[in-house]
């Protein structure tokens, strides 16, 4: 069955595609965004560069709930932007028979672009600087971030089952349900993107949108644990999968894109990780109850998928329960023990 990754988009589409442009010279990821995506000039992301932003120490926003401007207060989408059927105007589907306006996209660009940055840069993690990736993505590349990463990974690697958007692909019985939304889309979400603001993309995004199953998240992430090799044939160039894995300079924590166990001894228990994994094990954590790593040390690669917010979002046991990590142990145990 497939999984909606929620955030683990951000390794498995954004991040990928990223080193694949950072590796054939066609970005810098210590040059502003700006240099790439212009419109960044007149406001206040004009410096921020690419590192910045794959590290979340950017100062961005953690989110912004795009769709409460679309509802009305009983939290039904308005008829001024949404219709039942798709015509040329209401043209994006963000559930079953549901259709936003396609002039919204320019609604929800401006208010990230208008967006207030922090003070400082410490570390926060943000959902926004992966919708800009996206864009930075399709914007060198002159192709979607979904057409980009299935074109340079998913197809060759054989990942037949990672997309997204899947039903145009897949029944939904294939499909595993995320929520059934009382707030926004009211439905069963199965096949749609859970995230409101990548459904309102269109469902393809930075930081959400992507669906995969463990056969083929694997498959990926073995290649991540090669250096980038898989099958006979070099995906990534060692140095390249080396220099995003690797912890940023400004942080205590994470890698490009990717997250890591906290240092020096200290527990993060909301990473999911196993206390046992390396300080060089590196992956990420999806709201819908998923999670990812790859531990180089211990050649091992741990996937965890799950619909944890079906039927309610407010289903926090995975976490109570620590049941991610204490099955990553588990694994650990063991290796140790052979």
């Amino acid at each position: 069955d497939l999984y909606d990754l929620a955030s683990i988009t951000k390794i498995a589409a954004t991040t990928v595609s990223v080193m694949k442009l950072q590796e054939e010279g066609l970005i810098d990821i210590d040059q502003p965004l700006s240099k790439y995506l212009v419109e960044l000039d007149s406001t206040n992301k004009a410096g921020l560069t690419i590192r910045e932003m794959m590290a979340h120490h950017a100062g961005l926003r953690p989110w912004i709930p795009f769709f409460k401007g679309t509802i009305d207060q009983n939290g039904r989408p308005v008829d001024s932007l949404y219709h039942r059927q798709a015509d040329d105007l209401f043209s994006i589907e963000v559930a079953k028979d549901l259709y936003l306006r396609k002039d919204y996209r320019d609604t929800i660009w401006q208010q990230i672009f208008q967006s207030e940055l922090e003070k400082d840069k410490e570390y926060r993690y943000s959902d926004l600087a992966f919708f800009l990736l996206a864009r930075l993505v399709e914007r060198v590349s002159g192709k979607s971030l979904d057409e980009y990463a299935a074109e340079n990974f998913y197809r060759p690697l054989g990942m037949q089952q990672t997309t997204f958007n899947p039903l145009k692909k897949f029944p939904a019985d294939r499909i595993v349900p995320t929520e059934d939304d009382d707030y926004f889309r009211h439905q069963r979400l199965q096949g749609y993107v859970h995230d409101m603001g990548a459904a309102m993309l269109g469902g393809v995004s930075g930081h959400a949108g992507l669906f995969s199953t463990t056969a083929d998240l694997a498959i990926l992430m073995q290649m991540l644990l090669n250096d980038g090799y898989y099958g006979g044939r070099y995906f990534l160039q060692p140095q390249t999968v080396q220099l995003f894995k690797n912890r940023c300079d400004v942080c205590s924590r994470r890698g490009l894109g990717f997250d890591m166990k906290e240092t020096n001894g200290k527990q993060a228990p909301n990473l999911h990780i196993s206390p046992l994994a390396s300080d060089h094990a590196f992956g990420h954590l999806g709201f819908t109850g998923n999670c990812v790593w790859v531990d180089p040390e211990y050649d091992l690669v741990y996937i965890f998928l799950s619909n944890r917010t079906f039927p309610k979002m407010d289903n926090y046991k995975l976490s109570q329960l620590l049941t991610r990590s204490r099955i990553h142990t588990v694994l650990y145990e063991s290796l140790t023990f052979q």
